[in-house]
């Protein structure tokens, strides 16, 4: 058998990683779905973030046992299994979409364990639809070069398998034995980029909303399969309005009637046409020439409060994961981070408006605003378009989102 124990940090850390991959490949949404975790308690966090209902199952338990199940994780089940084709076949029977499987496996002649070919052979019995990714777990178990010799005789390596009732369109999972493997998912296109595929990878344990209008981006998340809690803010009473009802059909959704700032307060904010182009700044006349609909048609005297006064107890309802702070304020995105310095060392990712030209009068631009964030400590991990100019085609503004320097 390998070397490291199947309860080693590195090897946790490693499945974890490639579970994420594997979900973002195969594009499955768990949200609502039963989910049997195989010997694998650490993995039972990684699925609740994703909405999934999470059954445990110890792999050295009675198969009669084994729950249904919608989709079945068994990254390490079959480290040890005494009968492999059994223990395969029992798990099969339990599950009703797909299953993830990591099994030990012989590199060259082994009395007791199975080759790839074998567990191959044994899924496809079971499962119309049998891949092996194009990629392993980043950790030395797992070997990438299944053409060299093995190192000594009846030397063992780990692999892993994805097998599925319907057809997956995942360009990194091959309906076959594999030959060579690499440590990263760089061929997968289901993989995606930015925002969508973070939460598809890491999920998050709470976001915060910060501009949030009448409820855009907390349903953006919804869509995508976030079921989490969510803090939203938003000062404008019309735009709160909308906000609140839309709050008040998720129970894991908080509104609050006021804007975060760098102290609290009461100011005045100019009103946009469009509602979402509010902002406490004068809005520049490029900009209402570029869309006449941001022009200010009025202004409103709103509550401003600080983050660092209120995330604790906020923060009191977050579940285990990531947290994730998105910044809309129309340009004062630094000054709700100046009025959160002490939360800001809980926070892991910032999802920030950025603009490549002034939008309002006095904000900073993209680059200003990046080496300001990377002297906070988050570095840009990715660019995604915001507002652009239907007919020039002229980008204005930018979703760029930070995470906390490792």
């Amino acid at each position: 058998m390998p070397d490291t124990k199947d309860n080693d940090p590195t090897l946790i850390r490693a499945r974890l990683a490639h579970l994420a991959r594997l979900v973002g490949g195969s594009g499955i949404d768990a949200n609502g779905k039963i989910v049997l975790a195989v010997g694998n308690g650490a993995h039972a966090d990684f699925w609740r973030k994703r909405g999934a209902l999470v059954q445990a199952f110890s792999a050295s338990g009675d198969a009669s046992d084994i729950p249904q199940a919608d989709i079945v994780d068994a990254l390490g089940a079959l480290s040890e299994p005494k009968n492999p084709a059994a223990a395969l076949a029992a798990l099969a029977a339990r599950c009703k979409e797909i299953m993830f499987v990591e099994a030990a496996v012989a590199e060259g002649d082994h009395p007791n364990l199975p080759t790839r070919a074998s567990i191959f052979a044994e899924l496809s019995k079971r499962f119309p639809h049998v891949y092996q990714p194009s990629y392993q777990p980043d950790h030395e178990d797992f070997p990438t070069d299944w053409r060299k010799p093995p190192a000594a005789s009846g030397s063992v390596g780990r692999t892993t398998f994805v097998a599925s009732r319907t057809p997956l369109n995942a360009g990194a999972f091959f309906p076959r034995v594999l030959d060579d493997q690499t440590r990263h998912a760089k061929r997968d296109a289901n993989v995606k980029p930015g925002l969508e595929g973070l939460l598809a990878r890491a999920g998050f344990g709470f976001v915060f909303d910060v501009g949030a209008n009448q409820g855009q981006f907390a349903a953006k998340l919804r869509k995508l399969g976030y079921r989490g809690p969510i803090a939203s803010f938003e000062p404008l009473s019309s735009a709160f309005a909308r906000l609140k009802a839309f709050a008040d059909r998720d129970p894991n959704l908080t509104a609050f009637p006021f804007a975060l700032g760098a102290e609290a307060g009461r100011q005045d904010i100019f009103i946009s046409g469009n509602s979402a182009s509010s902002s406490f700044l004068p809005i520049e006349e490029a900009t209402v020439g570029a869309e006449p609909m941001t022009a200010v048609v009025g202004r409103e005297s709103v509550e401003i409060r600080r983050l660092d006064d209120i995330a604790a107890d906020i923060l009191s309802a977050a579940n285990a994961g990531p947290i994730l702070l998105k910044l809309d304020t129309q340009g004062t995105e630094r000054q709700v981070m100046q009025g959160g310095a002490a939360a800001l060392e809980k926070i892991d990712y910032i999802l920030c408006e950025c603009s490549l030209v002034p939008v309002y009068k006095g904000e900073p631009v993209i680059e200003e605003q990046i080496l300001w964030m990377r002297e906070k400590g988050f570095d840009p991990i990715s660019l995604e378009p915001g507002w652009s100019d239907p007919e020039t085609g002229e980008t204005y503004q930018v979703d760029a989102l930070f995470r906390r320097r490792r």
